[in-house]
């Protein structure tokens, strides 16, 4: 699984920036960015929500934690929820717009 997800990060990755909040050196790392409308809601009430996240493999952003900034395309996003799925091989990072 891990050389078919580096094969796939090599095509469509991009990168993304994380400088960590406590301090260390900057990370630069490829990832799986995917930002799409979510419809939620109930039958006589939709709402779409924009859903923004990144699949990276899980050995990658160490240290990575809810409200840290990432970067990526030129736009800074606050991590919102990370969690570990595949066996813990992936790690998904849910992303919101990041507003000062």
């Amino acid at each position: 699984m891990q050389e078919d997800f580096t094969a796939f990060m090599a095509d469509f990755g991009v990168q993304a920036t994380w400088t960590p909040s406590a301090g260390g050196a900057v990370q630069i790392e490829s990832v799986i960015f995917d930002a799409f409308e979510e419809n939620q809601g109930f039958d006589a009430f939709r709402a779409a929500q924009k859903e923004i996240e990144i699949t990276c493999p899980a050995s990658k952003f160490i240290g990575l934690k809810k409200d840290e900034i990432l970067v990526i395309n030129a736009t800074s996003y606050r991590v919102r929820e990370i969690s570990l799925i595949d066996d813990g091989n992936i790690k998904r990072v849910l992303l919101g717009e990041f507003q000062q």
